[in-house]
This record gives C-alpha cells, sequence and structure tokens, in this order.
C-alpha cells in the first residue's frame, strides 16, 4: 500500500493519509502492521497525518449508510500513539450572518478576509433514514493511552481516544482549488488532515529538520494554555 511505500522508502517527512477502516475490521494483522509502520515513521523523523474518518462514532459503517449497524468504531488507520488524529468541525457562521465575520474583501495589505475569530461547532449532518455525515473519532478498543495525551477535555478512559484536534472542513466555507484552470471548493476530512500537514511543512520550515511524532508538543502546548496561563494556540470546538 503507498502508506507502507512512504515510510519504508522514507519519501518525506510529513506524510497525510484520508483513508479509514475501522479498528475492528483491521484484524489483529492489520492493527499490528499499522502499529509498527507509524512506529517506523516516527522513528525517522516523519510526521503522519491521518483523518478520523466521516461516520461519525459509527466508524465500522459507511458514510452512504441509513444507519448504524456496526456499532461504535474508530479508524484503524490513525489512531495508534504515534500519529496524529485529525477531524473536521464546521464553522456556525451560515451565508445570511457571515458579514458578521468576513469582510466584503480582502485586505491590501495582509490579504485576509475574516474579520476575528469566528465561532466553532461539531461538524453533524447525519439524518434519520440518510446518510452518516459527521466527524469521527471515540476510543480505541487495543491501545492504551500514551503518555502525552493528557489535559482539559481528555477522557480518563485508559484508552487511546482520537481525535487530537480539528480544522474547518465545512463546504459553506470551502477551500479553494485550482484544478485545470478551474476553482474548485473542498471540504471534509481530505481538506481538514492535509491543512495540518502543509501548517507542519512550514514548522520545517522554520526549523529546519523533520520533527516525527508532535503529539506530545501539541498536549503540551494545550495544557500549558489551560491550566498555566500559557499563549492561546487552541480553540476548544463542542457540541452546540
Amino acid at each position: 500500500m503507498a502508506a507502507q511505500y512512504a515510510v519504508t522508502h522514507n519519501v518525506a517527512s510529513i506524510v497525510s493519509l484520508s483513508y479509514g477502516l475501522c479498528e475492528r475490521l483491521l484484524g489483529t494483522a492489520g492493527n499490528a502492521l499499522m502499529n509498527g509502520l507509524w512506529q517506523q515513521a516516527a522513528a525517522q523523523g516523519m510526521s503522519v497525518f491521518v483523518s478520523s474518518m466521516d461516520s461519525g462514532a459509527a466508524g465500522c459503517d459507511e458514510m452512504n449508510a441509513t444507519k448504524a449497524t456496526g456499532g461504535l468504531g474508530v479508524n484503524g488507520l490513525g489512531l495508534h500513539s504515534l500519529e496524529h488524529g485529525c477531524w473536521r468541525h464546521a464553522n456556525s457562521t451560515m451565508s445570511p450572518i457571515a458579514a458578521r465575520y468576513w469582510a466584503a474583501s480582502n485586505d491590501s495589505v495582509t490579504k485576509a478576509s475574516a474579520l476575528g475569530y469566528i465561532p466553532e461547532l461539531a461538524w453533524n449532518e447525519s439524518i434519520a433514514g440518510g446518510d452518516l455525515l459527521a466527524s469521527g473519532g471515540g476510543v480505541s478498543s487495543l491501545y492504551a493511552k500514551p503518555a502525552w495525551q493528557f489535559g482539559l477535555g481528555v477522557a480518563a478512559d485508559g484508552k487511546r481516544d482520537i481525535p487530537d484536534l480539528a480544522f474547518a472542513a465545512a463546504v459553506q466555507d470551502p477551500y479553494k482549488l485550482n484544478v485545470d484552470k478551474q476553482v474548485m471548493g473542498a471540504g471534509g476530512t481530505s481538506a481538514a488532515t492535509p491543512l495540518f500537514a502543509s501548517i507542519m511543512g512550514l514548522v520545517l520550515q522554520k526549523i529546519g529538520q523533520a520533527q516525527g511524532l508532535v503529539n506530545p508538543v501539541l498536549y503540551t502546548l494545550a495544557y500549558n494554555q489551560n491550566y498555566k496561563g500559557g499563549a492561546a494556540v487552541f480553540h476548544d470546538v463542542v457540541e452546540r
């Protein structure tokens, strides 16, 4: 598979993965393979970012399922202690009130259009009898909670929990892509995960060397923000 090739050949310092397969369906051999793969990646200084899938807590069900039947499940490709799970959230702003948060044009100097912090909420568009469309995540049934996963909102369950962080991915304010000279909008997990990977690219450019597993640093930053008056680097996205 592509992930195995990327790690085995150490092709880059950052790997972004937007695929998913629930932990239970991976089986013993599959989980062992992924765990060993991400261990090798971390040892090589590779930072791996994996989406948490789009079926909400029903990670073993397909997104187009009309109802969840597989029980609770998480993405087996993105729950190991040696990579970074990413989910997606939706900005709560809708077009009628967009003017509260967005300027009519970009700033001539900074090129920014946001007027300030934009309120957020968890993404959940699942409907009865329709598709399962919600941010994935939950508790691993196999892996213990790593020592670095601590802080505000982290469950004291002794298990690896995902996701670790979230990025905007609502189609109401999509990322603009230029594909064959055509401007297209993109959203979803496959936008949120590579977005954070690209931010890590800026970190690597600044520091000048590969970083490998960055979760310990992320959780420490959050802990310092919440309990020690440290820099405000994260917003806590909650369901409302």
